[in-house]
């Protein structure tokens, strides 16, 4: 057997010169040991306890209450100008930490009330108190009875919005106005006088682009309504009643119309350049279209009356063929979010789908609806004696009361950009909530 010391030669030397080494030079040992802590200290290296920059104590704290009761609000998001926000407790109270020092504008918002802004400055490390008192939103009416029957309104944001109207007593005349301060004040930008050219549905697909349909009458903007074009004859429609129009994009638009003279077919007329060529479509199935809503280019679903009872057709590629999804069907207007979820408005109930149209689930209304409007899935406005608004996709509905039409018993069409901004029309009124 080899002995340790063979295998390990080099063990065995040092073994034998363990005295030899213990008195090397510790002097030069310590000055390398010097060296090292001095570099290891302006390195930057990092260890197992790294220096932890400040902590931010900055704080902005304070309330919210209600104006009228002077309660707390709790549930009220209070947010920074740079995006930091903080929701009030129970009693009413926020708490928002680490903004460092500096002017911020701080805002409160709460669903059915008013947004409030102020100005806070504050010192870093320091804290400062602002309390917000804000108010509950009302509806404000509108007259517009220089005018005529109003027919349709559509805004595309908090500001900037169109009514079409129409004169059916007297002149025939009908009028498109536009408005850049959410209603309180409008302005004409068009109009004509070519009888039984009625204006039923307007649509914008942004701040420039719009269209308005009707009973021989297609109209055309690009300018945001400072000029409308006639644009009746590039649509061509084999009928001349056309009664909704809806774009997915700028691009693919559709016009639904009845089949007037005589039940000859239904009319779908489809654009896939903007509207400067169109061509006709057909369910096949002769229907009264109601309604149309298409979620992109290509799926897409209308509404119609054949004669026996109300039917659903659905697409999936633009147009070109058309399915019966589903018949009798107690809705008439529709409006769909995805593939699968949509929802509809019958004569007395809300419906509600999760399976493409297939099936429908009855919700009922606290009143009887004349419209619906739904920005999103979840939040939507049906019009009736008054206002009511969903927050869960319909499960639940609020009556947001009104001021009385005084033209007629119900409000009818609708515009909603969010849960705090929404504009109804009667005959001649208007009523604003925002």
């Amino acid at each position: 057997m080899k002995s340790r010391l063979n295998i390990y030669p080099n063990l065995a030397r040092l073994t034998g010169q363990k005295a030899k080494v213990s008195t090397l030079d510790f002097n030069n040992w310590g000055s390398r040991l010097f060296l090292f802590s001095i570099l290891f200290l302006f390195s930057g290296c990092s260890c197992d306890n790294p220096v932890q920059p400040p902590v931010d104590k900055t704080v902005i704290k304070g309330t919210v209450t209600d104006s009228l009761t002077g309660q707390p609000l709790a549930g009220t998001v209070v947010r920074l100008n740079t995006g930091l926000s903080a929701v009030t407790d129970s009693i009413g109270r926020y708490r928002l930490i680490g903004m460092g020092g500096g002017t911020f504008t701080v805002s409160a918002k709460k669903i059915d009330w008013r947004l409030k802004s102020q100005s806070v400055t504050v010192v870093a490390n320091d804290s400062q108190k602002a309390d917000f008192v804000i108010k509950e939103k009302e509806w404000t009416m509108v007259s517009i009875t220089n005018y005529y029957d109003i027919m349709d309104i559509f805004f595309v944001d908090e500001n900037n919005g169109w009514i079409c109207t129409y004169d059916a007593m007297n002149t025939l005349q009908k009028e498109i106005l536009h408005t850049t301060d959410g209603g309180m004040n409008w302005s004409v930008q068009y109009r004509d006088t070519t009888p039984y050219s009625i204006p039923l549905d307007m649509k914008f697909i942004d701040i420039n682009n719009g269209w308005v349909v009707g009973g021989g009458c297609v109209l055309r903007t690009t300018d945001g309504g400072n000029n409308w074009l006639d644009w009746y004859s590039q649509v061509d429609p084999p009928y001349g009643g056309l009664d909704e129009i809806f774009f997915t994009d700028p691009n693919n638009g559709w016009i639904i119309g009845d089949p007037v003279p005589i039940p000859s077919g239904d009319c779908i007329m489809h654009t896939t350049d903007g509207g400067d060529t169109w061509i006709r479509q057909t369910t096949g199935s002769n229907p009264d279209l109601f309604a149309i809503n298409f979620i992109n280019s290509n799926y897409g679903w209308v509404t119609g009356d054949d004669g026996v009872s109300n039917n659903i057709y659905k697409t999936v590629n633009g147009g070109s063929a058309w399915t019966l999804l589903k018949a009798n069907v107690p809705v008439g207007e529709i409006q769909f979010f995805d593939a699968l979820n949509g929802c509809g408005r019958g004569s007395s109930r809300f419906y509600k789908t999760s399976d493409g149209g297939v099936s429908w689930v009855e919700k009922t209304l606290p009143q009887l609806p004349m419209y619906m409007f739904f920005t999103e899935i979840n939040l939507g406005w049906v019009s009736s004696i008054n206002m009511l608004r969903t927050t869960d996709g319909g499960e639940t509905w609020v009556i947001k009361n009104t001021p009385a039409p005084s033209d007629s018993q119900c409000w009818a069409r609708i515009a909603a950009i969010s849960p705090d901004y929404c504009w109804a029309v009667s005959r001649y009124s208007l009523i604003i909530y925002k």
